[in-house]
């Protein structure tokens, strides 16, 4: 299985445990699932169809996985990425960078759920207090123990300027208190795209400002996570199936790996949202052709339609 190297560095109090370098194990099929819910967060706001905002972050997960190689020891930047157009390239280092932060936020802060914040306030499902500017942190959420964290996520080829670096924590900064707690972490995690894909995770110092998010409570939130899914999955129950207590619908096909790509959701966390209750903590794993996510979101690959090995 190929790593990516992550450094933690400035972590503070009962975090600093994390600070130093760690090789963390990932596969194709695991980052393509955290370029899905990420692409899902920012598509998926309610006006807009379960099957367009599906179509759209396969779209990138796709473009993210043909970017990075999986297939050695650590995973690499594609040879063909430095032959694509500047603002593709562009473009796609964007996507990297927020499936990294996703992927890093799960692994090493215990996030399952990681939402876009401009997405959220776009759709008029968080509120901003004594904001002079609409450059916000990119993403938020909450660990295990309900404390909230704060990702701006960026994406370079390049080495970044110190100008750079001091802007990123100025946007990670930028959020003082989420329904009147302060997060415990307020982080920018930038990923190095160059021959061996790194990621680096950096906890400024607090800074004092007067930015307040107002979001929906802890079930409404979740619920906004999941809309999608639950609905892209259930909708049309004729077409979902069922592998190893967890529901697949066919999403989209990948020509480069020459495969059908499903999403799914696990049982035990479709229970609990119907039953209007926030989801336990699904113990990944990968089998066969799945692999499953903390958050109970599931990706498959299959050369076959509507069958997947377990």
């Amino acid at each position: 299985m190929p790593t990516i190297v992550a450094k933690i560095s400035n972590f503070s109090n009962s975090f600093s445990g994390l600070n130093g370098e760690k090789p963390l194990r990932v596969t194709r099929s695991q980052f393509l699932k955290y370029a899905m819910t990420s692409g899902i967060q920012l598509f998926g706001n309610s006006k807009v169809r379960p099957e367009r905002a599906i179509t759209l972050a396969l779209y990138k997960a796709l473009g993210i996985t043909c970017s990075l190689d999986f297939s050695g020891p650590e995973v690499r930047r594609q040879s063909s990425f430095k032959n694509l157009d500047q603002t593709e390239q562009a473009n796609l280092s964007t996507w990297v960078g927020m499936a990294g932060a996703a992927f890093l936020a799960d692994q090493i802060l215990d996030i399952p759920q990681l939402f876009h914040a401009g997405a959220l306030y776009k759709d008029k499902k968080l509120q901003m207090l004594n904001s002079q500017s609409r450059r916000i942190a990119d993403l938020i959420g909450t660990d295990r123990s309900g404390r909230w964290h704060v990702l701006e996520a960026k994406a370079r080829q390049s080495k970044p300027s110190n100008k750079d670096r001091e802007k990123w924590k100025e946007q990670a900064q930028s959020i003082s208190r989420i329904n009147g707690s302060v997060p415990v972490t307020s982080s920018y995690c930038f990923s190095k795209i160059q021959n061996s894909y790194k990621i680096e995770l950096y906890d400024p110092p607090a800074k004092e400002n007067e930015v307040e998010f107002i979001v929906q409570d802890e079930i409404s939130l979740i619920n906004t996570y999941y809309r999608v899914l639950l609905e892209f999955i259930y909708e049309f129950e004729a077409r979902t199936f069922s592998v190893a207590g967890i529901s697949f619908k066919l999403a989209g096909f990948d020509l480069e790996n020459n495969e059908f790509v499903y999403v799914g959701l696990h049982g035990r966390v479709f229970k609990a949202l119907i039953n209007e209750k926030i989801p336990s903590q699904i113990k990944p794993f990968e089998e066969g052709d799945i692999f499953v996510a903390s958050d109970g979101v599931a990706i498959a690959t299959s050369k076959y339609p509507n069958e997947i090995e377990a």
